[in-house]
């Protein structure tokens, strides 16, 4: 067997000339290498690209992460089993009912009543 052409410690693979240790870091510095290039290529670009941006381009932008932001809130764990809005809005009363109970404070059945008053709203859609 050949030692490791770079720490020249241990057994080399015969394919590469390395053992496998070297191999690996020599990988992950390579990597590093162009990786690092790479990022500062898109900073580069990206700063570039952020010192063209206008006014109005900047306010869109705040906007739509604004809304994106808002719709990652509403995203449920698992999707409703129905399309039906009235019937995901009971479901909902239902289970904030089970709530009422443990509600001690007037203050918690205040939000408690809010809760279920939007959800209502949700369930019975817009007013005509």
């Amino acid at each position: 067997m050949e030692l490791c052409s770079a720490c020249i410690m241990r057994d080399a693979d015969p394919e590469v000339g390395f053992c496998l240790q070297c191999t690996r870091a020599r990988v992950v510095e390579h990597y590093a290498e162009e990786e690092g290039e790479r990022a500062r290529a898109r900073a580069s670009d990206w700063k570039a690209r952020s010192l063209r941006r206008t006014v109005e381009d900047r306010e869109h932008d705040r906007l739509r992460q604004q809304r994106h932001r808002e719709m990652e809130k509403l995203r449920p764990h698992e999707p409703a089993p129905s399309f039906d809005p009235a019937v995901i809005a009971l479901e909902g009363l239902h289970h904030l009912a089970t709530l009422r109970p443990a509600a001690k404070t007037a203050q918690a059945l205040g939000h408690l009543e809010r809760v279920e008053e939007v959800v209502k709203r949700l369930g019975w859609g817009p007013g005509d």
